[in-house]
């Protein structure tokens, strides 16, 4: 974020300025609590908007003569704030009207000389914004009147914003290393304020004898032994009863809810433990969940300095200490003292290490080597005359570094033999710091006697790569499938042949996003809380992507082509493409089957199929029975696919239409948003059941008209997927259109999230195609025509409900010619 034109939200307290500030970053980064003063430290985000990128900043509420302990310092880095900003947003409270506060706050700012708007927040009814007239008093131009809650209007302060950034080049992203990402973790009032500032070298963070002066996550930036790193300030962590007992109520509960998610983000986490108390309990507990989350840890005793020394005392503290919990046998530890700054570089310097340590992938023929010399040193237990044989080791992740040992029988690997084998590896490969992940996995084709299932025993594997060993096959690939494309749906895809004990390939586009995604074993934007199976290798090498055979495609539709023209050059004949996209492509108003044909003109027509159906992946992915319809290809080639994917969890049917298949996935979204912006204008069933109803009725008239099978749109890819869509908050479908019922801006509305909304394109397409075909499409117009801010939403309902009277089966043609293509 350096040399990025800085933005920075000032306000007194309680105007929402970090609900502001959460929108504008698009992510929960800020705590938000009714209760005033809650922001006291401020937040950075990078944003970006219109093509310009910028840092804007969160700050504490602007009240000089709070009574808080920490007043004084808040004020201080408001003003701090202030003066390095480009320019500044004035934010006030619409509904309270202008107050002292907000006048002297507004006077700062115009004494600082910058470029100030007034944002007049809580707008949240939009016949109210006369609300914001009353701040012209204030003598800073016109109130961009808006509701952070709800999002309405803030994409206008962001053009306001944007024209009033200073000209000049910005540097390019970062393209460089991932910066480390450090969370300092402990109890309250152990210094980790102030152990950060000490390393920063300034007084970034507020601090104060009183505990609990951090409430929210603070990232800052600094650079040691040539590495970048981010340090991540989290609040005090009591014990879970004390908290619910205290009388810091909800607002403590939610400060130690990110302070403990914050280990989510992080590669290595610093938890001080304070020398004069020694290692507590809720140490313990901290160190178990670190543990759990599976970042590196590093332990810094702080306020050594305060100890009394003799001969030995260090030794005997770290013994004492190391003895607390089996894996700080193996975490650096670091002696420091935040007030004198004593040793305080060297915890940084041991974060690196750590992180490097995690980091690092053991070959598997070295891996199997050590694995067989621990076999020699202490042989793997037996039970009723069956013994233990570890067939073979790979290591498939890493940070946490994760090892797969395949074995004869599972249940004959003792807990105390799997952690001989963890000081093991340990002292022959290190990891320090990090915890360990040994999976002990049943080989295939071995019994659990433990002998070969069948007259051969099983081929030696070879050549691992990302966690995944196959067996030797001339011309065969180390993997069998592969999903291209990170989103929910690529995941959840993912997911479930992992359940079934496939090990997939998981393509991501940008690099970046696959290192966090491998790192974290975690899609975080997409499906938070849901932690991904070791046999998945998640990789952004597109040629690496295309070795399996069979390719299961979720992508949004507008990017197919792209994908398709950036990796025909590895595409073989016998690749099997499946395609889940839903949604028809907007300037040539193709099928996304059709897309692909035409950029692999070549390629085997009966080796392209489709997959739909009411499918979210927050449902699949949590193994919820769920249903599937798999069209076009040659029938054994539907056959292979659908043994890959069905079980009990997914039922995969099939079918050989599959215009009528895709045309249902892709405009089934339209009909979707338009049922939401049906309950954002506060409509009800009936209105909801209209649109299903009549949008079903579209959707079948063109499909007749381009030789789908009518009754196709009976099934799951039509009346099955559009109900889900239309009814589920699981639809970003629904969720836009409700937005935009509720008076937002479409314009604003699709730019948000990290997911893509299918229906927005394909209305456009849609209307389109139907003017091609001569097939009316009423509803999918309507939807068109608000998305391009023709009409507003109630426009469009008058335009439907006022067309002239027919008969309900009217002009429902259930044939047609053939699709040319």
């Amino acid at each position: 974020m350096k040399g990025l034109p800085r933005v920075a939200i000032v306000g007194r307290p309680n105007v929402g300025k970090s609900t502001l500030f959460n929108r504008m970053a698009r992510r929960r980064a800020a705590l938000v609590h009714d209760e005033p003063g809650v922001t006291r430290d401020p937040l950075e985000a990078e944003v970006e908007w219109a093509g310009r990128r910028f840092v804007v900043v969160d700050t504490g509420g602007y009240d000089p003569r709070g009574e808080a302990p920490v007043a004084v310092q808040v004020v201080g880095k408001v003003h701090e704030a202030i003066a390095r900003a480009d320019v500044l947003v004035l934010v006030v409270d619409a509904q309270q009207g202008l107050t002292g506060l907000d006048a002297e706050a507004a006077e700062q700012a115009r004494r600082a000389g910058r470029r100030v708007l007034v944002a007049a927040n809580k707008v949240d009814d939009p016949a109210r914004s006369d609300l914001a007239a009353e701040f012209y008093r204030l003598g800073l131009g016109d109130p961009v009147a808006l509701s952070a809650e709800h999002g309405r209007g803030v994409g206008d302060l962001l053009d306001a914003i944007v024209a009033r950034l200073p000209e000049g080049v910005e540097p390019p992203p970062d393209q460089g290393l991932e910066p480390v990402r450090v969370a300092v973790i402990g109890r309250p009032n152990v210094g980790k304020s102030s152990l950060i500032n000490r390393l920063l070298g300034y007084e970034r963070l507020i601090t104060s004898p009183e505990a609990g002066t951090t409430r929210d996550v603070v990232d800052s930036r600094c650079r040691h032994e040539g590495r970048d790193f981010v340090l991540l300030d989290t609040a005090g962590i009591r014990r879970r009863s004390r908290v619910l007992a205290g009388t810091g109520g909800d607002l403590e509960r939610v400060s130690v809810s990110k302070a403990l998610a914050s280990l989510k983000r992080a590669h290595v986490a610093l938890l001080l433990i304070d020398a004069m108390e020694g290692f507590t309990d809720q140490d313990r507990r901290l160190v178990r969940q670190v543990e759990q989350v599976g970042c590196g840890l590093v332990l810094v005793v702080n306020k050594w300095d305060l100890v009394e020394k003799q001969t030995g005392t260090l030794e005997r503290y770290e013994k004492g200490v190391r003895s607390a919990y089996p894996l700080l046998e193996w975490v650096p530890m670091v002696f420091a003292s935040a007030a004198t700054g004593q040793r305080v570089r060297q915890a940084l310097t041991a974060a690196g290490y750590v992180y490097e340590q995690a980091g690092m992938r053991v070959p598997t023929a070295t891996l199997n080597a050590s694995l067989q010399a621990a076999a020699a040193l202490r042989q793997p237990p037996s039970h009723k005359g069956r013994r233990l044989k570890i067939l073979y080791g790979t290591q498939v992740a890493i940070r946490p570094p994760q090892i797969v040992l395949f074995v004869n029988d599972p249940d004959l690997v003792h807990f105390s033999y799997q952690r001989f084998l963890e000081r093991h590896l340990r002292a022959q490969f290190g990891f320090a710091g990090s915890p360990m992940r040994l999976i002990v996995r049943a080989r295939e084709g071995w019994d659990r006697r433990g002998a070969p299932a069948g007259p051969a025993a099983p081929p030696r594997p070879t050549r691992p790569q990302g966690g995944i060993t196959m067996a030797e096959s001339p011309g065969r690939s180390r993997w069998t499938v592969a999903v291209i494309g990170a989103g929910s749906w690529g995941t959840a895809l993912a997911m479930h042949l992992a359940d079934r004990g496939t090990a997939p390939l998981l393509w991501a586009r940008r690099p970046e996003r696959a290192g966090e995604i491998a790192r974290l074993r975690e899609n975080t934007p997409y499906l938070p809380g849901i932690t991904l199976s070791p046999l998945i290798h998640v990789t952004s090498d597109l040629e690496e992507a295309l070795e399996p055979p069979i390719l299961l495609l979720a992508l949004p539709a507008q990017t197919v082509r792209a994908w398709a023209e950036r990796a025909r050059g590895w595409i073989r004949p016998e690749h099997v493409v499946v395609h889940g996209s839903k949604g028809l492509e907007v300037g040539t108003l193709l099928r996304v089957s059709q897309v692909l044909r035409q950029v692999l003109p070549d390629h085997p027509e009966g080796r392209i199929l489709t997959l739909s159906g009411p499918n979210h992946a927050e449902e699949v992915v949590r193994g919820v029975p769920s249903t599937s319809v798999l069209a076009g290809g040659d029938p054994d080639v539907q056959a292979r696919v659908q043994q890959l994917l069905m079980d009990r969890r997914l039922r995969v049917y099939t079918s050989d239409d599959l215009v009528g298949v895709e045309l249902g996935g892709a405009l089934k979204n339209v009909i979707a948003l338009g049922c939401g912006i049906s309950d954002g204008l506060g409509y009800g069933d009936n209105t909801r059941a209209a649109l299903i109803t009549r949008g079903l009725a579209e959707i079948r008239r063109l499909g007749a008209q381009m030789g789908a099978h009518p009754f196709t749109f009976s099934g799951l890819s039509g009346l099955g997927d559009l109900v889900a869509t239309a009814t589920s908050l699981h639809s970003r479908n629904l969720r836009a259109g409700r937005a935009i019922g509720a008076g937002r801006r479409p314009s604003e509305v699709l730019r948000e999230g990290p997911m893509v909304v299918e229906g927005a394109p394909t209305a456009h397409a849609a209307v389109r195609l139907g003017e091609q075909r001569g097939v009316e499409l009423p509803i999918a117009t309507a939807v068109h025509r608000v998305l391009s801010e023709e009409i507003t939403p109630r426009e469009a309902v008058d335009s439907l409900m006022g067309r002239d009277p027919r008969g309900e089966l009217e002009a429902l043609d259930l044939a047609g010619p053939k699709d040319d293509l």
